[in-house]
C-alpha cells in the first residue's frame, strides 16, 4: 500500500503548517480558548466537519 493510501485510511494523524490571516487566528484563538481545547484541536475539528459534507473527490476514495 501507497504511503499516501495510509493517510486516507486514517491509520495514523498527520502535521500540516497553514497560514492564516491575523483576524481569523484571532477568532480561532478566542473560539479555542472559550471551548477549552487547543488551537490545533479546534482546527483539526472543524477541517473534519467541513470535510464530511463535501462528495468523494475526483481521485476516487473521498476523505474517509
Amino acid at each position: 500500500m501507497a504511503l499516501h493510501q495510509d493517510f486516507t485510511l486514517g491509520i495514523y494523524p498527520r502535521r500540516i503548517t497553514i497560514t492564516i490571516n491575523h483576524q481569523l487566528a484571532g477568532n480561532l484563538l478566542n473560539r479555542a480558548d472559550f471551548e477549552g481545547r487547543s488551537l490545533s484541536n479546534l482546527c483539526a475539528f472543524l477541517l473534519e466537519n467541513a470535510m464530511e459534507g463535501l462528495p468523494a473527490s475526483p481521485g476516487g476514495g473521498g476523505y474517509r
